[in-house]
């Protein structure tokens, strides 16, 4: 489905589910019950594509290689469906990459990332066709390359339907929050565990 790009207000209504804080913050499940539509690869056999807007150039080896580390679960011992490319066409994308200010650095927001239908906003409890990670300036600058690393890697992740774990044991799981011990800057084996019960 092509993009409409409309970012309106509708976009204040960020989930901040998919939003990484400073602070503890509940979630009721590792999986949200919508996925990206047409899925995150099948194996290479329909390989989505994401892209990186001029805003976040500056950023674009990170993610690169976060992407890379979903992608490549070498090591990990899980093998997943996920195949992405980077690509330099953005209507092509299915995942676009954007750095700005939209939060103060006083609300702890260092990254989110939004779900779309075309140009509507919508929520994680229905399947989407493509998202926008926005890496927020104030908060994000302030991080240290490791956890600028994980954040990255962190949004990709709900872009492609993980969740906050609640309650979780494994502090090796970048889907966790820094404020919750996060201890890695890429997907982990129980990561693409999630992955695979979503999208097998």
């Amino acid at each position: 489905m092509k993009k409409i790009r409309i970012l309106s207000k509708a976009a204040i209504f960020v989930l901040f589910i998919s939003s990484i804080f400073f602070t503890f913050s509940s979630v009721e499940a590792v999986r949200f019950p919508g996925r990206l539509s047409n899925g995150i690869g099948n194996y290479g056999r329909n390989t989505q594509y994401y892209y990186v807007t001029p805003s976040a150039n500056s950023m674009k080896g990170q993610i690169n290689s976060r992407m890379s580390a979903w992608t490549n679960s070498n090591g990990t011992g899980a093998y997943t469906p996920i195949s992405f490319r980077e690509t330099g066409t953005q209507s092509a994308s299915v995942v676009d990459f954007h750095k700005g200010s939209w939060w103060s650095a006083s609300q702890g927001i260092a990254g989110y990332a939004e779900h779309y239908i075309g140009g509507s906003l919508v929520s994680t409890n229905q399947n989407w066709y493509w998202g926008i990670v926005k890496l927020n300036t104030p908060t994000f600058d302030r991080l240290t390359e490791f956890n600028k690393h994980g954040t990255i890697a962190h949004e990709i992740g709900h872009i492609f339907g993980l969740a906050h774990p609640t309650g979780h044991p494994y502090p090796y799981s970048v889907m966790l929050q820094i404020g919750q011990g996060r201890k890695t800057n890429g997907p982990q084996s129980i990561d693409f565990s999630d992955i695979n019960q979503k999208y097998k």
